[in-house]
């Protein structure tokens, strides 16, 4: 809310609980809605600024990006990841405008529903695939138009679990995805490794 971008990971083995801690139930809630919670409560203890809220949800399924919040049965746009001088982005990745935790929720309950799942051995709806819940904040004091804008970006990414083939029994197609997990899993921890051992 100040300015800061931040990113939380739910990593962990198959079948671990990820989208579960991610996700919450109803009287025991995940980190999006304690998320939530915590920026709608900041926003209405400073009615001295004025906000705009963004939400995206993007899913990463066998090195292929889609679209969560696009509806089922539309064209989704070919999704493309691009540099610029201020950053990566994703090409056509659609941002919603949200005003209340309600709308954001609804939002994530349909994403949820489009996101791949499938059986295995360990898990009877294992996430075959990775997503980011992205919100963006932005914000400016009420009383001079011509203030500087605060941007936040909070990523929140749940992914798929690691994968043994003889655990959890995949084969055919929970075979590949398995695959492709494992092997973005392993790229995401090398670079993570590389970032912390620059200090």
């Amino acid at each position: 809310m100040l300015g800061y971008n931040g990113t939380i990971f739910a990593y962990g083995q198959t079948s671990s609980g990820k989208t579960h801690t991610i996700m919450g139930q109803p009287d025991n809630p995940g980190v999006i809605q304690l998320a939530l919670d915590d920026i709608f409560s900041t926003i209405e203890s400073t009615p001295d600024r004025e906000y705009l809220l963004q939400v995206s949800y993007l899913e990463i399924y066998n090195e292929k990006l889609h679209d969560l919040l696009v509806e089922t049965g539309k064209a989704a746009p070919e999704l493309r990841v691009y540099s610029d001088k201020n950053g990566m982005h994703i090409k056509d990745l659609k941002a919603e405008v949200v005003s209340s935790p309600a709308e954001i929720l609804e939002l994530v309950e349909k994403a949820q529903e489009r996101r791949h799942v499938g059986e295995t051995n360990m898990n009877e709806r294992s996430s075959r695939s990775h997503t980011i819940f992205r919100i963006v904040v932005e914000s400016r004091e009420k009383v001079d138009a011509d203030s500087a804008v605060s941007v936040s970006l909070l990523n929140i990414v749940d992914l798929a679990g690691s994968e043994n083939a003889a655990q959890t029994g995949a084969k055919g197609e929970r075979l590949f995805e398995g695959s492709n997990i494992n092997k973005s899993l392993h790229t995401l921890s090398r670079v993570i490794s590389q970032l912390s051992s620059e200090g």
